[in-house]
C-alpha cells in the first residue's frame, strides 16, 4: 500500500491500516502506574544502557515514547524508545539494577502517537517515577511527522 500526502510518499505493508485521529479531550496521566502493556522493561533497559542505576535521580530526554489510549485510559508504550540521554544527574545511583513498576506523573497529551519527553525528571528508588513538571517539554516526535506526513498510522 502506498500513501501520499504532498511530496511525502510512504510505502507500508500492513494487513489493515488504522488512521488514529487526534484525541478529542486532554489526556492526563497523574500517578498512573503502567502495566506490562507499556513494556516498562524496555524503559529500564534503556536507562541502564545510559549508565543509570537504582537510587538515581536525574533529568533525561526520552525520545519516541508512544502515547496511546488503551481501554479508554491514557498510557505510554516504551517499545519504540531506542535510547535515552541523561542531561543531568541530581543524585547518583548505588550501582544496583533498576527494578520495580513505572509510575508517570503530570503527563498531558491531546494526540496519540510518538512524543519526545525532554528534560523529564526520573527517580529510581523501589519504582521508576517519570515526572513531567514545569521544566519538561513534550513534543510530537519530528521523524514521525516526516515519515507519515502528519498522519499517525498503526498496523493492526
Amino acid at each position: 500500500m502506498t500513501l501520499s500526502k504532498g511530496f511525502v510518499t510512504i510505502e507500508v505493508e500492513v494487513f489493515q491500516l488504522v488512521v488514529c485521529p487526534p484525541v478529542q479531550r486532554r489526556c492526563v496521566m497523574d500517578a498512573t502506574t503502567l502495566g506490562a502493556f507499556s513494556q516498562p522493561e524496555v524503559l529500564i533497559a534503556r536507562m541502564e544502557e545510559a549508565g543509570m542505576s537504582h537510587g538515581v535521580e536525574a533529568r533525561i530526554d526520552l525520545p519516541k515514547a508512544h502515547m496511546v489510549i488503551a481501554d479508554g485510559q491514557p498510557s505510554v508504550l516504551f517499545c519504540p524508545v531506542d535510547r535515552i540521554r541523561v542531561r543531568r544527574t541530581l543524585k547518583p545511583g548505588n550501582g544496583r539494577r533498576i527494578s520495580g513498576e513505572v509510575v508517570v506523573r503530570g503527563l498531558e497529551f491531546r494526540r496519540a502517537g510518538l512524543h519526545d519527553l525532554m528534560n523529564v525528571l526520573v527517580r529510581t528508588n523501589g519504582r521508576v517515577e517519570l515526572i513531567v513538571d514545569r521544566e519538561t517539554e513534550v513534543w510530537p516526535t519530528v521523524d514521525e511527522e516526516a515519515r507519515t506526513g502528519g498522519l499517525i498510522i498503526q498496523a493492526t
